[in-house]
């Protein structure tokens, strides 16, 4: 996950690596723990990154429609976040875009929705969606017709909510929360 944070950091900050299809140039430090990217000599500061999903592991791996970074599907891949089952089944995948376009669509700026969009991931992920997959497998195991759970509405309010407990606020900038993201280029 720090490898991923690490390079989503570089693409808020304009860059792209263009060399991410190779494994050399992530190191990682066991003993404090920290990431590196190293080897910028085909860089470019003029990124402008439009990712619509957070690089976090999904049960399949996103199109370049979905995510709209080649550089993150690549980073993906390689770090093993990205699972083969098919991006159309994928509901994880599938909720995390429409939290997004909400968020986009209710005038939050770029990074201020692409960060209650991965807090709203963290928070919900595990509990809500693991819970709703245990339902669905119990209802398979019982031969009853198959279900998904009724998911709470994204509205304003939970948005706000999100947004509170993560300190973030909807009218000012959170690029420098964003930014700070550990990476030593």
């Amino acid at each position: 996950m720090k490898f991923g944070a690490a390079i989503q950091a570089l693409h808020d900050a304009d860059v792209e690596h263009r060399q991410l299809d190779d494994c050399r140039h992530l190191l990682y430090n066991e003993g404090t723990g920290t990431v590196r990217i190293v080897d910028f000599t085909q860089a470019t500061g003029r990124h402008v990154c439009r990712r619509q999903l957070p690089l976090i592991h999904y049960a399949a791996c996103p199109s370049e429609e979905t995510m709209q970074c080649e550089e993150l599907i690549q980073a993906g891949r390689l770090l093993g976040l990205f699972g083969s089952g098919s991006e159309y089944q994928d509901m994880d995948m599938k909720r995390a875009c429409m939290f997004y376009k909400r968020n986009r669509a209710l005038g939050l700026s770029y990074p201020l929705a692409l960060e209650a969009q991965l807090q709203f991931l963290l928070r919900y992920r595990d509990s809500h969606w693991h819970g709703a997959r245990q339902l669905d497998q119990n209802l398979k195991r019982s031969g009853r017709p198959r279900s998904y759970t009724h998911h709470r509405p994204v509205t304003p309010e939970v948005i706000d909510m999100i947004l509170k407990e993560t300190g973030v606020s909807r009218r000012g900038s959170n690029l420098i929360r964003i930014r700070s993201n550990t990476f030593s280029p």
